[in-house]
C-alpha cells in the first residue's frame, strides 16, 4: 500500500540525485581536461593533480563502455555522449 509507494518514491529520489551527481562529475572532468589541454592548470600542482586523478578514477569506469566512440579531432566526445544518455534517462 502506502508504505510501498513511499519506499519506491525514496528509491527514485535517491537514483535521481545519484544520476545528477554523475552528470556533475562528468562536467567537472571535461572542464578539468580542457583546462589541462590549454595549460590553464598544471598537473605539477599537488592539489590539482589529486583532484584530476580523482575525477579520472571516478569517470574512467563510466566511459569505458563507450570506448567504441572515436574522438572528433582532439576532442573526446564520450563524456558528452554519456551526459546526454544520463540526461535522457532523467526525463
Amino acid at each position: 500500500g502506502a508504505t510501498m509507494v513511499t519506499i519506491l518514491n525514496f528509491v527514485f529520489v535517491v537514483l535521481h540525485y545519484l544520476l545528477q551527481a554523475v552528470i556533475w562529475v562528468l562536467v567537472a572532468n571535461a572542464i578539468a581536461s580542457w583546462l589541462l589541454l590549454f595549460g590553464v592548470i598544471n598537473m605539477r600542482n599537488r592539489t590539482v593533480n589529486q583532484i584530476v586523478q580523482m575525477l579520472y578514477a571516478v569517470t574512467r569506469p563510466m566511459l569505458r563502455p563507450l570506448a567504441f566512440i572515436p574522438p572528433l579531432g582532439n576532442v573526446d566526445v564520450r563524456p558528452l555522449t554519456l551526459i546526454i544518455l544520463v540526461g535522457l534517462f532523467l526525463l
